[in-house]
């Protein structure tokens, strides 16, 4: 533990181990994520088409309703679903985060260095 907290390159070498480990974790979500958002495109593109053919008075009412509501529940599951792909996605380590660990343990491995000081037991005083 002392070597990995006062080598930078063996703690390099396992923040890059780490990151290879979730992105291989993370891959699906993104890649779902991306179905969603065009599930969500074509999903609103319909709506919007359908708001066209009722003004164009082409269709039953009732059937265009129908198919509204139906639409309309799809985007809110596809919304739900992209929410928490996205909270999911944004647990990488960014940088900034891969900065702040290094900053942490490189004060800890200097600490680590210290010599320790004979201090009196409390009760010799």
């Amino acid at each position: 533990m002392k070597g990995l907290l006062s080598d930078p390159l063996l703690l390099q070498e396992g923040l890059d181990v780490y990151k290879q480990e979730q992105e291989n974790e993370i891959r699906p979500f993104r890649q779902r994520l991306e179905v969603v958002d065009e599930l969500l495109a074509s999903n609103t593109v319909q709506l919007e088409r359908l708001l066209d053919l009722f003004l164009a008075g082409d269709f039953q009412k009732e059937i265009l309703i129908e198919r509204k509501a139906r639409l309309e529940e799809t985007i809110r599951s596809l919304e739900r679903e992209q929410a928490y792909l996205i909270a999911r996605l944004n647990t990488d380590v960014t940088e900034e985060v891969e900065n702040a660990i290094k900053e942490v343990v490189a004060k800890i491995g200097v600490g680590l260095n210290v010599p320790k000081m004979n201090l009196p037991l409390c009760g010799k005083l």
